[in-house]
């Protein structure tokens, strides 16, 4: 049972660093698991992620980019939906003119805008950022 009442006209949205000391020591597949079961969103964030081996669940459209936080860490961001349309936003408006979403800045970043009930409703984005500093170097 969740843990609120949700409105019909409400969309949830869950965010969630996965590679936090906070976050449970478990496989992507598990996490996404508990995820849906006890959060039960229509979109979710997730950095320093990765998707599940066997791929995103059954009723999920998601948007993966791999390789936030350098060659030894190849997590990433995901944007997913259920029962709501995730649309990929690949440039957007800057003082200076249009930006490529595609860039490393240094990480993945990742920009959708969600759709309910035919009309634009938000738009989410994700990033994973990549130490730019080694380890020797500090």
């Amino acid at each position: 049972m969740s843990w609120h009442r949700r409105r019909r006209d409400e969309i949830t949205i869950a965010t969630w660093n996965l590679k936090q000391a906070v976050a449970p020591k478990q496989k992507p597949a598990v996490l996404w698991e508990w995820m849906e079961r006890e959060l039960q969103p229509h979109v979710v964030v997730l950095t320093e992620a990765k998707l599940p081996a066997d791929g995103v669940p059954d009723g999920w459209t998601a948007m993966y980019r791999e390789g936030g936080s350098g060659p030894r860490r190849r997590w990433g961001t995901v944007l997913a939906a259920r029962n709501v349309d995730i649309i990929p936003v690949t440039d957007f408006a800057t003082p200076t003119g249009l930006r490529d979403t595609d860039e490393l800045w240094p990480g993945t970043v990742q920009v959708a805008d969600i759709g309910w009930n035919g009309s634009y409703w938000a738009t989410t984005s994700a990033s994973t950022h990549r130490s730019t500093t080694s380890r020797a170097e500090r």
